[in-house]
């Protein structure tokens, strides 16, 4: 099974030191290649509370085969799963007013290997699939702003912190989202790769430090892009 990682922030818990120039297709230690692919992204839509927005997205992940598409910032209320058509799924947790909101879109070929959900808040949402050889564990994210205060960010991590001891030692991991962080060129750390963008700032160090804790790989920094490539959005305060 070949797991092809769309370009998003996306972390994966595999082999902690990577190639310095990988190739476009992230093979998992000790996940077959020969059979079947599974093809992971995660975008931040800024939202799906708005009417052709989520068949916008459905049709964008069809043209690019994704088969599970975390999505940031839906905007959505509540928590739930549903069968959107003939292909897709999506389950969403989200809060009680039109704000923040995380999801996952999952390819019907693959819904029904998930054992577990667990939508820990607007900002987290863990889905676990049973699959051979080794179960895979997707956790998407919507990491608070640069104008969020430090405690948001601290529950933020807190919160991951439990949803990580959901996971077993013989999953494939991957954490994937908008953490809103930068990680920066500079980052002197074996978990992230020298594509990074500008200069880090004090998320981008969190993100680094919680990467280094859990054994993951920070893996769009990995892969040779073009700078207009390597973000769509910049803040204000910066």
């Amino acid at each position: 099974m070949d797991i092809n990682l769309a370009t998003a922030l996306s972390l994966c818990q595999a082999d902690p030191h990577p190639p310095r120039q990988p190739d476009r297709v992230l093979r998992i230690r000790g996940v077959k290649t020969r059979r079947n692919n599974i093809n992971v992204a995660t975008w931040n839509v800024r939202t799906l509370y708005k009417i052709g927005q989520l068949a916008s997205v459905i049709k964008e992940a069809r043209r690019l085969q994704i088969d599970m598409l975390g999505v940031s910032e839906t905007r959505w209320t509540g928590n739930g799963r549903y069968r959107v058509d003939e292909n897709y799924e999506m389950i969403f947790a989200g809060k009680d007013t039109h704000e923040q909101g995380v999801g996952i879109l999952i390819h019907t070929r693959i819904s029904d290997k998930i054992s577990a959900i667990i939508p820990k808040s607007e900002r987290i949402l863990l889905v676990r699939l049973e699959v051979k050889p080794k179960p895979i564990v997707i956790i998407q994210v919507y990491a608070p702003t640069a104008e969020s205060s430090t405690a948001e960010i601290n529950n933020f991590y807190n919160d991951l912190e439990e949803v990580m001891r959901c996971s077993k030692n013989n999953d494939v991991v991957f954490l994937m989202g908008d953490f809103n962080a930068k990680v920066g060129k500079d980052h002197g750390s074996q978990v992230a790769g020298r594509y990074a963008l500008g200069e880090q700032n004090e998320r981008g160090e969190m993100l680094v430090e919680f990467a280094e804790r859990h054994d993951l790989v920070i893996c769009n920094t990995w892969f040779k892009q073009h700078e207009r490539r390597l973000n769509t959005w910049e803040s204000p305060c910066h």
